[in-house]
């Protein structure tokens, strides 16, 4: 069994591996195997990032087999699930004990790094720089020697040491290039424009671009240089740095962007039908999070150029590529509902809303979509659905504006209806909320009641409320009721 666990576990299924340990531990508790099982069940809860369990499950291995050889690793490892919880004084604790019992360790150089990125969270810096010098010093062919001198030239970059980050960025780099040597690099620039060496704030970006054309970060950082002109309205060279992007093969990576880039600048521009056409070439060419927000962008231009049912048919596009999840969904969805009330078909409207509402609980503006919703069914001659959706609207947790805005026109719709004592109560509650915004449409409220029930004596104080708040309408109803009392 433990054999089998094994063989899942290099296969990557880690859930069959849980199962033969386990199964292992069960039948077999006083096996010669059950050591290594145990050890094996917390290790696999650590590379399924459940931190939590991994540090119970190594606790438990170590109270289970205290003479174990692995009780060395079970300390490590219980650092690293202690670190990635932010537990950082335990993680702390655990990688010292590792280093206490096992100092020539292949892991050695890694526990000193972690031991080092604890004290740098905990802001005991100096200790920390010891430390990552002591890797350098000590350990010069391993490979936790590079990310040694990356954390040392960040600690001295944070700390304004700029010259000292520049010299431990220039170790962090040597070697093949990789990740960690493009960051490295590029905080030499930053380090470089600190000390007054160039001008602008997107200069470090343009000297890697010019310096390092090969690495793949330099295609990111040449996108980074088109957004920062396409902020600052300067499109001419906005669309300079995004072409340049298109102009090279090693930066296909990049190319989606970039050409997401032209499109916004075009937009920007006016140039709906040219911006359009890139659009059309990317999704087109290229596929993921690009593609949908060139899609999202499409629909737009499309909106603005009154081709409707493309932008309809571009949401629905979204939708079903998501599977009506996340972020672009949402957007998609809202998109839909404002094309659908644009054609005049709410009834497609409302169940663009309704679908936000039910997949979507988390949505920030809910009661504007709740609005949304109402508004639609009332266009679509439902009514009492609209009622229906605002009171279960008042249901949901609201701050105080956004439930008094519903309350007003919920109590608006139930006037309507003939629903008066119901349109009275909310009216109440509405002023009761306090929002000085939705004041006078109450007032307004309980005073048309009132006036319907033939008394003007009770409509008088809440008119005159409402004109202090500036109602056009009660002045006219006040207006009204003068002339219809004058002898």
């Amino acid at each position: 069994m433990l054999l089998l666990g094994g063989i899942m576990e290099e296969r990557g299924n880690l859930k069959a591996a849980s199962k033969f340990y386990k199964l292992l531990l069960v039948r077999f508790p006083n096996s010669p195997y059950a050591e290594e099982a145990s050890f094996q069940l917390a290790y696999i809860k650590l590379l399924r990032k459940d931190f939590v369990g991994a540090f119970a499950g190594f606790l438990s291995f170590e109270r289970r087999f205290p003479g174990s050889s692995l009780i060395p690793l079970a300390e490590f490892h219980m650092g690293k699930a202690l670190y990635s919880l932010g537990h950082f004084y335990g993680a702390e604790e655990r990688f010292s004990k590792f280093l206490d019992l096992a100092p020539r360790h292949r892991l050695a150089p890694e526990a000193w790094l972690d031991l080092g990125l604890c004290r740098l969270a905990l802001d005991r810096t100096r200790e920390a720089a010891d430390i990552f010098w002591y890797i350098l010093r000590n350990f010069p062919e391993s490979p936790v020697r590079r990310r040694a001198a990356f954390s040392l030239g960040e600690l001295y970059f944070n700390s304004g040491k700029f010259y000292l980050a520049i010299g431990a960025f220039q170790r962090a780099a040597e070697g093949e290039p990789d990740s960690l040597s493009d960051e490295a690099l590029l905080y030499i620039e930053r380090a470089r424009y600190k000390l007054g060496q160039y001008k602008d704030p997107i200069d470090p970006a343009r000297e890697f671009v010019r310096k390092y054309p090969e690495r793949p970060l330099a295609g990111e950082l040449q996108v980074e240089i088109g957004r920062y002109y396409e902020e600052g309205r300067d499109l001419d060279r906005a669309m300079e740095a995004y072409r340049r992007v298109l102009a090279s093969p090693r930066w296909k990576a990049q190319h989606p962007k970039a050409l997401l880039g032209i499109a916004r600048c075009l937009k920007r521009r006016g140039r709906a039908e040219e911006a359009v056409a890139v659009l059309d070439t990317l999704i087109e060419e290229y596929s993921g999070r690009e593609v949908l927000e060139a899609l999202l962008m499409r629909a737009s231009l499309y909106r603005g150029l009154e081709a409707i049912d493309k932008a309809v048919d571009d949401y629905e596009g979204i939708l079903d590529r998501t599977g009506g999840k996340g972020r672009f969904a949402l957007e998609a969805l809202r998109g839909l509902g404002i094309c659908y009330e644009t054609l005049g078909r709410w009834s497609e409207a409302a169940g663009a809303y309704g679908r936000i509402l039910e997949d979507f609980p988390e949505v920030p503006d809910r009661a504007k979509v709740i609005l949304k919703l109402a508004e639609a069914y009332i266009q679509a001659g439902e009514p009492v659905r609209a009622l229906d959706a605002l009171r279960k609207g008042l249901e949901e947790p609201l701050d105080p504006s956004e439930r008094a805005r519903l309350l007003v026109r919920a109590g608006e719709l139930a006037t309507e209806l003939g629903e008066w004592e119901e349109a009275g109560e909310y009216f109440r509650e509405a002023l009761g909320c306090g929002v000085r915004e939705e004041r006078a449409e109450a007032l307004l409220g309980l005073a048309r009641l009132a006036l319907a029930r033939g008394d003007t004596a009770e409509a008088l104080p809440f008119l005159r409320g409402a004109l202090e708040d500036g109602s056009e309408e009660a002045e006219r109803l006040l207006g009204r009721l003068r002339g219809e009392h004058r002898p």
